[in-house]
């Protein structure tokens, strides 16, 4: 897996035309606060612990990308595919999920307080001691979680 700095990221995606390919790339522990990877292909990267505060990943392909411990605070994911990617412990806090696909993801241990997951897929996924408090989400979808254990529910209740 190739390491890049945030000066070589930049020129790809300047370089690479409307759809980045940023496959299998480690950008672990960069900073790519506020960058545009609008509808790139960082299926399988690992970004552990990045700063992508403020970036944009809508209608970005993230499946199976590890993202274990990232800054996605403010974050615009709107239609992306997070199908199998790993979120625990990411922070989450005011990032934008409509549509996005989370199918089989890891989101154990994060904070989605008050996030609006309606439009959101959440077939299999890790919901294991997250806190979902005041989060708009349906009891189908909560039916379809792989796992709520230790979770704190919408209505702020913990799953047991």
């Amino acid at each position: 897996m190739a390491e890049l700095t945030r000066k070589e990221i930049v020129l790809l995606l300047i370089g690479s035309g409307a759809k980045p390919r940023l496959r299998n790339l480690d950008l672990s522990g960069l900073d790519l606060a506020g960058m545009d990877f609008h509808g790139a292909d960082l299926s399988l990267a690992e970004l552990i612990e990045s700063n992508l505060e403020n970036a944009n990943l809508c209608e970005a392909n993230l499946e199976k990308a590890i993202l274990e411990a990232a800054n996605l605070t403010s974050a615009k994911l709107r239609w992306a595919n997070l199908s199998g990617a790993n979120l625990r412990l990411t922070n989450m806090d005011g990032a934008d999920l409509t549509g996005a696909n989370l199918t089989g993801a890891n989101l154990s241990g994060i904070d989605l307080e008050g996030v609006d997951l309606l439009q959101t897929e959440l077939n299999s996924v890790d919901l294991t001691r997250s806190t979902l408090r005041g989060a708009r989400i349906n009891l189908d979808q909560l039916a379809k979680a792989k796992s709520l254990h230790g979770a704190i529910l919408p209505d702020g209740s913990r799953h047991e």
